[in-house]
């Protein structure tokens, strides 16, 4: 597998000069304090400061899962693009980074850019990309960051149609890279069927702004009367997902690229994703198995 760890550690001095005071949610009725200063303060959960009730996460339990689906992933093959929308919090992306996480997993815009704010150089915006103001902001960091790696989901004609419209006015000189989404039947979105998806990878072909990354899906919606029954419809298709992977490269589709990103994971069955997709690929360039659990 052909891919290079996040360098960069972020920078968190942007967050912790914010202060904090009582309008978030249990700090005490006082004047604001800075985050770095918090430590400082001597405040105790159980001393009474605090107003209740009161959320904590500690660190070793954090330093222990961080650790475990690190371990997790490279043990099969996988690299890791943990969900930041989760937390929305930079110091656990950063844990994660620092603890061998490839990229960061964003569901909006508003999460890329936070993202970037702090320093993260390769995030999958698992969604569709379509506002045409976000494509130009997108465009501007590519073009200002040569480090910056950024992937979004594609799943229509229309929408390369939209990207390579909105991306018209821009400087941007390298490609975007779109990752082409697979969508169960009656799921939330992506091509349902492989007719759909090449008819998308030969209008991505055509443009000279987007090329074709990879393959995206989200299981985590298909659903079964019982478990056994949900776990049979997603790894069906997974396997669906694999066969198109294919498919595509063997139509030529993934030329403007060095590798191909397969990606997959909800929180239900990382473990089946890792089943389906994890045995060896024979493709035309070397495949990168990207999991977003976590």
């Amino acid at each position: 597998m052909m891919a290079r760890s996040q360098a960069r550690s972020l920078d968190l001095d942007l967050l912790l000069d914010e202060p904090v005071d009582w309008r978030y949610k249990s700090f005490p009725a006082g004047p604001s304090v800075p985050i770095r200063s918090v430590r400082a303060r001597g405040w105790n959960v159980l001393g009474g400061e605090f107003m209740l009730p009161v959320m904590v996460l500690k660190d070793s339990a954090m330093r222990h899962n961080i650790e475990l689906m690190a371990n997790y992933c490279r043990d099969h093959d996988f690299l890791l693009a943990p969900h930041g929308k989760t937390t929305m919090a930079p110091q656990l992306l950063k844990r994660q980074l620092d603890g061998g996480a490839w990229a960061v997993t964003a569901a909006t815009m508003s999460q890329v850019r936070v993202c970037r704010a702090f320093g993260v150089d390769r995030v999958i915006l698992a969604n569709e990309l379509v506002e045409p103001a976000s494509v130009r902001w997108v465009a501007s960091e590519l073009r200002d960051d040569p480090e910056f790696e950024f992937y979004c989901l594609l799943d229509s004609v229309a929408e390369v149609r939209l990207l390579e419209s909105a991306l018209g006015d821009t400087a941007l000189e390298r490609p975007l890279h779109v990752l082409r989404e697979v969508g169960p039947m009656g799921g939330r979105t992506g091509c349902r069927t492989p007719e759909q998806a090449l008819e998308v990878a030969r209008a991505v072909d055509s443009s000279r702004r987007l090329a074709l990354a990879g393959v995206e899906a989200f299981e985590g919606v298909i659903s079964s009367k019982t478990l056994s029954g949900t776990i049979d419809a997603t790894d069906a298709f997974l396997k669906d997902m694999r066969a198109l992977v294919v498919k595509l490269d063997q139509a030529g589709h993934f030329a403007k690229g060095q590798r191909v990103i397969v990606t997959a994971g909800g929180s239900a069955f990382p473990d089946r994703v890792v089943a389906e997709l994890g045995h060896p690929w024979d493709l035309s360039r070397p495949v990168a198995l990207v999991l977003r659990s976590g």
